[in-house]
């Protein structure tokens, strides 16, 4: 007889095939091949190949006063289960799982229909409880379900970490200098008004192409005024997370060798920032930046120092954006679209600028004769060609 049931046991192996996985609440289990599951609120219901009720797997299940007690309280619910008996405790023991501790208790008895069997598992776990109750009243369903019930294991769900500002930048920080970095200096680094990153480069490796995640962390510097970026290429993502510092009042690229990739995106980001008094965009290339962005630009009405170097795309329609911008005492926009024919309106903007000082729009296309006459007409601003 025991050959016989080792026998079945391996036959029923191969006849459920492969086994579902699947997760519900903290209980992670397989589900026999062709049964079926429904799922409630807080309730998954197991149904066998007959399309008959096997199992209930309860999500944040009721917990009684301990495991003990909410294994009998769960033992005794009353469950529609086909030929359901209800009988005595064949053999109860603790279990653990995934941190979790838990309790099983099993039931067996022979009727003249086949074996009738009844298990029930609980896990608790930071104050609730996922628990499952099987029963089957023939012997396909009973190992169908003895391979589901050994199948069962708890999962603890991950444990949200919450890092303060310090450790943040402290993880910023060692991130970029590598791992030779003590808390104290992460401590006198966030009081700093002023971060060159121009430094970031080894011989080991290319020049670093993109600061995006590194800048994130830049918001956990409360005192942050000075941001100078060197040898590393600026995008938009970059121009977003510095747009979100609140103290900032100086930017400045010098990405000599790269093309500075920050688009008219960039710049609308860049606006967040309104304490900014001087913002310095040289790169090799500016092509993403046209007229359009210049309306963004528009609104850092706290500037002092506007360099947009190399954006080939401005015309004299992006300069007249610019008016608003009061405070301005240098303005270099070399490279850009200029022309003789742009004189009158170039000066109309000049005009409209009462602080500015000092004019750079070296390599345009704009003839010497215009340049001196425009001198001429404004000579109260210093015009570098």
């Amino acid at each position: 007889m025991k050959n016989f049931f080792l026998l079945l046991a391996l036959l029923g192996t191969a006849f459920w095939g492969q086994a579902q996985k699947m997760q519900f609440g903290r209980l992670s289990f397989e589900i026999p091949n062709g049964f079926k599951v429904e799922k409630g609120k807080q309730e998954l219901y197991i149904y066998n190949l007959q399309r008959q009720l096997c199992a209930v797997v309860y999500s944040n299940y009721s917990c009684a006063v301990n495991l003990e007690e909410t294994q009998w309280q769960l033992w005794n619910q009353e469950i529609k289960f086909p030929n359901y008996i209800i009988g005595e405790m064949m053999n109860r023991y603790s279990i653990e799982s995934g941190g979790a501790k838990g309790i099983r208790a099993d039931y067996e008895s022979r009727t003249d229909n086949g074996m009738v069997s009844k298990s029930a598992i609980v896990y608790e776990s930071a104050g609730s409880c996922d628990a499952v109750l099987a029963y089957s009243s023939d012997t396909e369903t009973k190992y169908a379900l003895d391979g589901f019930l050994k199948s069962i294991v708890f999962v603890a769900p991950p444990v949200a970490v919450t890092l303060s500002p310090l450790e943040r930048s402290y993880q910023w920080y060692r991130a970029l200098r590598g791992p030779d970095v003590s808390n104290s200096s992460i401590q006198v680094y966030q009081s700093q008004t002023s971060i060159n990153f121009t430094g970031f480069y080894t011989p080991s490796q290319q020049h670093l192409q993109t600061l995006c995640d590194s800048l994130f962390y830049l918001r956990e510097l409360p005192k942050l005024q000075t941001v100078l970026i060197g040898q590393s290429k600026m995008d938009d993502l970059a121009a977003y997370h510095i747009g979100t510092l609140r103290a900032i009042k100086e930017l400045k690229t010098m990405s000599q060798g790269f093309p500075l990739s920050i688009t008219n995106a960039g710049l609308q980001s860049l606006s967040n920032a309104t304490t900014l008094e001087v913002l310095e965009l040289q790169g090799l290339d500016v092509n993403g930046v046209t007229d359009a962005g210049f309306v963004h630009l528009a609104k850092l009405t706290n500037l002092k120092r506007l360099f947009v170097v190399r954006a080939s795309r401005i015309t004299i329609a992006g300069f007249e954006y610019l008016t608003t911008l009061k405070q301005l005492q240098e303005l270099n926009l070399s490279y850009c679209l200029l022309t003789d024919a742009d004189l009158p309106r170039l000066r109309a903007v000049l005009q409209q600028l009462p602080a500015l000082r000092i004019l750079y729009i070296q390599t345009t296309a704009m003839t010497p004769a215009a340049t001196i006459q425009l001198r001429q007409e404004i000579p109260g601003i210093t015009i570098y060609r």
